[in-house]
């Protein structure tokens, strides 16, 4: 699916690559290897994130090599590992636990393995992906104007359905749901913003939110901000079995096809909408910086996508079927 509205924001900073990595090391036939490690190949977005490196590889005739971080800081360290026995030439980390990016690029550092971090920092590597707080403050500006429209000026809480484990940048998408949330309910108080841990998959936001709907059986009128749509998935099908879609507004963070199958095929329920990082543009927006990196120019230490709100009535103008 052709996604017209995708661009990229490059701040301004340059760096040298000459204190952070090896020179890029061609093979014999002036062949050029990335390794890959996905976040999780299990997601439909990082499908997408590997596909388009992939592809941007075979347009370069380099070889790529890919593998699955299985959402496991540990699976994460021993990949790394890996990446330094193959003796790649770039390593594109697309890391699920911020908590292990020190040691993985100890690793890379000491093997001399210039290195990209997709969508969640690694220290002193440039970043390429998602802007969090502006994607978050997105969505919920998005989800409040639904609110009002819907239910008017007083809800009875916000529910971010959440990852805690993802670290500051999970952090920073919740903070800007909540500011996006609060530019139109600004009185909004603290103990009505509820967080939950669903673990960023189905069923787990599925069990939190199934939770939260029982503990709250006289709540009519439900904000809740899904980190990813995987947790949207979890908390419209708490709603659909509660028998309270009438409840509940969601706005997630993606746009993958579950959440644009949704947009198209079942209308005005309570998932409303997506907000967009086109993850198949990743690997062609990321790949200058990656070029630039083996031939140890200066190169942007921050490039990040840009951020919309897809919804049931916008759906068709932006990704036609």
């Amino acid at each position: 699916m052709k996604r017209t509205l995708f661009a990229v924001l490059t701040a301004v900073l340059l760096i040298s690559l000459g204190a952070c990595g090896r020179q890029s090391q061609k093979k014999a036939d002036g062949e050029i290897t990335i390794a890959f490690a996905n976040l999780s190949d299990t997601f439909e977005f990082c499908q997408s994130v590997r596909r388009g490196f992939e592809e941007e590889c075979a347009k370069r005739g380099w070889k790529i090599v890919t593998m699955d971080n299985k959402l496991d800081g540990t699976v994460s360290i021993a990949n790394a590992n890996n990446v330094v026995s193959l003796g790649v030439d770039l390593f594109v980390e697309f890391n699920p636990d911020s908590t292990v990016g020190e040691a993985i690029m100890n690793i890379m550092n000491a093997a001399g393995i210039p290195t990209i971090a997709i969508d969640i920092p690694l220290p002193g590597a440039p970043y390429f992906g998602a802007n969090n707080f502006k994607a978050g403050e997105v969505g919920g500006v998005t989800l409040a104007e639904i609110g009002m429209k819907e239910f008017g000026a007083d809800i009875d809480s916000l529910v971010i359905i959440s990852r805690p484990d993802g670290g500051e940048l999970i952090i920073e998408r919740q903070d800007g749901i909540i500011a996006g949330v609060k530019t139109l309910y600004p009185g909004l108080p603290d103990n009505k913003i509820v967080i939950l841990d669903g673990r960023g998959d189905v069923l787990p936001s599925q069990e939190a939110f199934t939770s939260f709907l029982s503990a709250n059986p006289g709540a009519r009128r439900i904000l809740v901000g899904a980190v990813n749509d995987q947790c949207a998935q979890g908390a419209l099908a708490a709603a659909e079995i509660a028998n309270r879609q009438d409840h509940i507004l969601i706005i997630s963070q993606g746009c993958d096809t579950s959440a644009l199958d949704n947009l198209y095929l079942h209308g005005k329920n309570a998932w409303r909408g997506s907000v967009s990082y086109a993850p198949e543009n990743y690997g062609k927006y990321a790949m200058p910086t990656v070029e630039l990196m083996l031939k140890k120019e200066s190169f942007p230490m921050f490039t990040y996508v840009e951020h919309f709100t897809v919804t049931i009535d916008n759906v068709n103008q932006i990704y036609p079927r």
